[in-house]
């Protein structure tokens, strides 16, 4: 430690000096150590640079700790910023968002900014926020009553608004939880864009319409069919001939024959 390290020590500005540091040891390896130092003067004294007392604490643990957290923080930060899908955690309380992932300007339009800065019912449709609200509202209640959610996920398809005016159909898979730092019950959630499966659904319903309407349009000219039939015979035996048509004795479509 020299006087041109740490000024304010050595003027007698300051009366302790710590700062965290690498050492090398006699391997050859490095490890991190915080050093703290206290002066062997008393105030008013000539100040003597070497004499202090320093005590070295090995901080390697704790700088593994932080060097693994960071590269954690870093990874989640990758994923939220790449994934496709938004994640986000509600504080039910104020019903503001307290995180929202930045994947949700691709899917809305909206920077997180502008998300966090609106309740969560301006991110929904009128309809969709009432149905929501009370949801929250409701499963806040049951865990406040002491229903255990934490293992239970919630399943909702929502229309949300689009910055550009249009609206856009997503899955929200949910849990609810109490944050131990604050009490508050908070909801972890996924948002995905389900456009193409509603499409799909739509399509598929109008299909089973469309072929639901053909069999009722068939069924009826059928049963004209046999209708006709039964006219023909009754005009063909009051004119004194043989009928044209055979009919079982059940009457269905099935049972018609020609007599030829």
């Amino acid at each position: 430690m020299s006087k041109e390290s740490y000024p304010p020590y050595f003027s007698g500005e300051a009366f302790d000096y710590s700062l965290e540091k690498r050492y090398i040891r006699k391997d050859g390896t490095v490890v991190w150590g915080n050093l703290t130092a206290s002066p062997l003067w008393e105030p008013g004294e000539q100040v003597a640079e070497y004499l202090h007392i320093a005590i070295v604490k090995d901080m390697s643990d704790r700088e593994n700790i932080e060097t693994e957290l960071r590269k954690s923080e870093e990874q989640y930060r990758l994923l939220t910023e790449n994934i496709k899908d938004v994640v986000w955690i509600l504080d039910t309380q104020t019903m503001y968002f307290r995180y929202i992932s930045p994947s949700v300007e691709k899917l809305r339009g909206y920077t997180p900014e502008e998300i966090l800065a609106e309740p969560v019912t301006k991110a929904l449709t009128p309809e969709g926020a009432e149905y929501i609200a009370n949801q929250i509202r409701q499963n806040v209640a049951d865990i406040r009553s002491g229903v255990n959610f934490t293992d239970k996920f919630f399943i909702e398809e929502v229309e949300q608004p689009c910055k550009d005016g249009s609206t856009i159909w997503t899955e929200a898979v949910t849990n609810y939880y109490v944050n131990p730092e604050n009490g508050k019950v908070e909801v972890r959630g996924v948002t995905r864009d389900i456009s193409e499966r509603k499409r799909a659904e739509a399509q598929i319903k109008k299909q089973l319409h469309d072929l639901k309407h053909w069999q009722q349009v068939m069924l009826g000219r059928e049963e004209r069919v046999i209708e006709l039939k039964k006219e023909v015979n009754t005009l063909l035996t009051q004119n004194g001939k043989p009928p044209r048509f055979l009919t079982l004795p059940s009457e269905d479509s099935a049972g018609i024959f020609d007599a030829d």
